[in-house]
Order: C-alpha cells, then sequence, then structure tokens
C-alpha cells in the first residue's frame, strides 16, 4: 500500500510520504529537551551581539518558524505509549500554504470537523487488506457480521482477509 501512496509508475512522488507512529514518551521527552537547550541560547543570542530592529525581527522570526516545525514533526511522528496497540502508520501528502488542498472532505466530530482526503486504496493496492482486527468493545458477531458484509460487497476476494479478534481487554 506504501507504494502504492509513495509512487506512480514506478516513480517516488514527492509530496507525498508515509511513516509509523512512535509511541515512546521518554525519546520524545529527550528529543524536546535537546531542541529547547538548543533554541534557548539563540534566544538570547542578539542581546549580546546588539542586533535590534528589523534584523531582530527577522532573526527571531525564522527561530520561531525553525523551532515551530521541529515541534510539528514531535506530533507528526510520537503518539503517547497508551496508544501503542494501535500500531498507526501514517500517510502523508503535503500542498502550497497558499493555494488550498484538492479534493477535502470533512468528518464530524463532537465538537470539530475532521478534515481529510481519500486514498482509494481499493484501486491502486487491490491485495493490501489481509487481516480486520475487531475491537475489544463489539459484539463479537455483529461486528463479524458486518466485515463479512463489507468485504463480500466492496472486496474482490473477501476470502482472502482474515478476521481476528483484538487481545486489548476491554473496560467499562
Amino acid at each position: 500500500m506504501e507504494d502504492a501512496f509513495t509512487k506512480k509508475k514506478g516513480k517516488p512522488i514527492k509530496q507525498h510520504s508515509t511513516f509509523p507512529i512512535t509511541y515512546d514518551d521518554k525519546e520524545l521527552t529527550r528529543i524536546q529537551t535537546a531542541l529547547v537547550d538548543m533554541v534557548d541560547p539563540l534566544i538570547s543570542l542578539p542581546r549580546t551581539t546588539g542586533v535590534r530592529g528589523d534584523t531582530l525581527h527577522a532573526y527571531m522570526m525564522d527561530l520561531l518558524v525553525y523551532h515551530s516545525m521541529n515541534v510539528i514533526r514531535g506530533v507528526m511522528f510520537f503518539k503517547h505509549e497508551a496508544y501503542r496497540n494501535e500500531n498507526e502508520y501514517r500517510f502523508q501528502q503535503l500542498f502550497r500554504r497558499d493555494k488550498p488542498a484538492p479534493a477535502v472532505k470533512y468528518r464530524k466530530r463532537p465538537s470539530s470537523l475532521v478534515r481529510y482526503r481519500e486514498f482509494d486504496w481499493r484501486r491502486h493496492a487491490p491485495g493490501a487488506l489481509k487481516q480486520i482486527v475487531i475491537g475489544p468493545a463489539a459484539d463479537r458477531a455483529k461486528a463479524a457480521r458486518f466485515a463479512k458484509d463489507c468485504l463480500a460487497a466492496f472486496h474482490a476476494d473477501p476470502d482472502s482477509v482474515k478476521l481476528v479478534y483484538s487481545k486489548i481487554p476491554y473496560r467499562i
């Protein structure tokens, strides 16, 4: 599925990337601490050099942008250890900020709208779906029936997909 997302006719699509999420709070803390340790002296540097006015403003804006980019990377690549069972893999597309991203859709959440773009993996990587994991809170019979019905309706080879049940204990 990665190749279907990141390549077109075997050639890389430079705006597309995929990566696994890291669930390591200690590593994220180490990286964030190192970033703060690096940026802290740079914030104070203009005081010792006498930089003022527009030059100071431009310097501080550059510093803000570069530091913010590293903070955003932490958000993109890391999640709290409690979500480790998700074993999440992200598919990312980058677009110019001065033009709207094409074909953006919206999904409702209780207090917000989530923007997303669809990836038609069934067309680009029809054999990618290998397994469906039924969550611990689901009614096993209903969820299995629903998954089988969806596979029959939308998957070219429904018998090639394995249904399994999550081993995570469900707690109320």
